[in-house]
């Protein structure tokens, strides 16, 4: 961005300090509505891309797993085997997904 004119060293020690003047002036507050808003914009991001993005490629979100199924089903199978040494099903994986994310 610079051309070499700023040092990254230099780009660093300004951005730290930024956030410590932000985090100190501001406090705990603002460090939580800070986090609040990322998580809040991300998920806004994730969602409308995830049903965007099949929409526009593929005429819906049905219309692409039909086409994932005829050119490679073996992406729609859930990875694992549970303690009985069974596939993991749909609804096994998917609380496994939610729970670690949490």
């Amino acid at each position: 961005m610079t051309d070499g004119n700023v040092p990254l060293w230099l780009g660093a020690l300004v951005a730290y300090g930024i956030v410590i003047v932000y985090v100190l002036s501001a406090g705990a507050m603002a460090v939580g509505w800070t986090n609040t808003f990322q998580g809040i914009f991300m998920v806004v991001i994730a969602w409308t891309l995830g049903l965007y993005l099949p929409y526009r490629l593929y005429g819906g979100v049905g219309p692409m797993f039909e086409q994932i199924a005829a050119a490679r089903p073996e992406l729609l199978v859930p990875p694992g085997l549970d303690g009985a040494g069974e596939p993991w099903t749909w609804g096994a994986y998917s609380t496994f997904i939610l729970v670690s994310a949490v």
